[in-house]
């Protein structure tokens, strides 16, 4: 063994994984409608990659942007669930739909992996494990057409940690989505107006946030081991639940693939603490605006038995996490049925929830579907 395998480094089972990795990488190269990929890296893992727009994709009006994220501590979760596999769609959906929510066109991701180990070799439980992580990742990015450039994974030993000491695999994933804005597709809320309504997207799980109340919640009722109790495993397998992919609705109800196009006032995607702040502060409150939200979908089971668990009250619930609803939209009246409808043909179920009021004092106030209480925003 080497010095630097005998550090924590094993650079032949690094350049192992990847190899898989860029097969991943390159399996995505046509998943895009609107860019392809120059590859001069005569078919290693290293080398210069880069995007190529079609000819027949019109730029003009375009610019460039990109939407970085990471997992978060979901994936101690993930991890202690063994679904490693979909780890990769809570990556995909916090960074690629915070370029969808305001209108953007989603075209390449990268990404940094960063392990404390790869394992000891290629049947190492671990090793596989990663490769779930990016298996699941070449599956995340043919379900939304986007193209894995590269990326980047790294051994970094102690300074990889997690609640688990026995963890599968230790690990900590971000990425970037990179993809266009264009001058006529922008949705930035500037247009919403009393009497419009807002429509709701439902989520099964917590998506990739608010998952340190989850942590603290399992402890709570499992003790300070909760990942290894057998007790919780239903539960933990319920709240690695993968995120909801909504992008690929949105790209083509703002006209992205010439579709006709949805007016879409705002479009809110509900992590931590966006009831308040990405709905009310960032986009209704400065217009003199307000929201009611009477017929919010119903909270995941799961999500009720964390929120009993932390000993939460109705506000501390949609203070912390999206309430069974993974986005919601702002339009008028008259393109409900046909935003529901296209919601429909891509698996997602959709409803009206709510309408913009105009009052003296700008608030949120919603109807909790846990303890039943009303909660105002503001």
């Amino acid at each position: 063994m080497s010095k630097y395998a005998e550090d924590g480094v094993n650079v032949n089972l690094g350049d192992e994984a990847s190899k898989v990795a860029a097969g991943y990488c390159q399996q995505s190269y046509r998943n895009s409608p609107v860019a392809s990929v120059v590859d001069t890296s005569n078919g290693n893992f290293r080398g210069p990659r880069g995007i190529q727009m079609n000819t027949d994709f019109d730029m003009s009006g375009c610019i460039w942007s990109c939407a970085p994220d990471g997992i978060g501590t979901k994936v101690v979760i993930t991890d202690a669930a063994g679904l490693h596999q979909v780890s990769a769609f809570d990556m995909a959906a916090m960074t690629s739909f915070d370029l969808v929510r305001w209108g953007g066109l989603p075209v390449y991701m990268t990404s940094v992996l960063d392990v404390s180990s790869l394992g000891e070799s290629v049947n190492d439980k671990t090793f596989q494990a990663v490769l779930s992580l990016y298996r699941g990742l070449g599956d995340a990015a043919g379900q939304l057409g986007i193209i894995l450039l590269n990326g980047e994974t790294a051994e970094l030993s102690s300074l990889v940690g997690s609640d688990n000491p026995s963890a599968t695999v230790k690990y900590n994933w971000g990425g970037s989505v990179h993809g266009l804005y264009h001058q006529n597709r922008m949705i930035t809320g500037q247009n919403i107006t009393e009497g419009q309504v807002i429509v709701a997207f439902q989520e099964i799980g917590f998506r990739s946030n608010g998952i340190s109340s989850v942590r603290k919640a399992f402890a709570m009722q499992f003790g300070d081991q909760w990942f290894s109790n057998s007790d919780a495993q239903q539960y933990i397998e319920q709240a690695a639940a993968p995120s909801v992919l909504y992008d690929k609705l949105f790209i083509d109800a703002n006209g992205w693939t010439g579709k006709n196009r949805i007016n879409i006032h705002s479009l809110i995607h509900l992590t931590g603490g966006s009831f308040e702040s990405k709905l009310g502060i960032d986009i209704l409150f400065p217009l003199g605006l307000s929201a009611v939200l009477d017929d919010l979908w119903e909270l995941p089971e799961i999500m009720k038995s964390c929120a009993d668990w932390r000993g939460m009250t109705d506000r501390d619930l949609y203070e912390t996490w999206n309430g069974g609803q993974g986005a919601l939209a702002i339009i008028d009246e008259s393109d409900v049925k046909q935003l529901i409808e296209m919601a429909d043909n891509y698996g997602h179920s959709a409803r009206k929830v709510g309408r913009i009021i105009k009052q003296d004092t700008p608030e949120v106030i919603i109807n909790s579907k846990y303890k039943g209480e009303e909660i105002r925003f503001g």
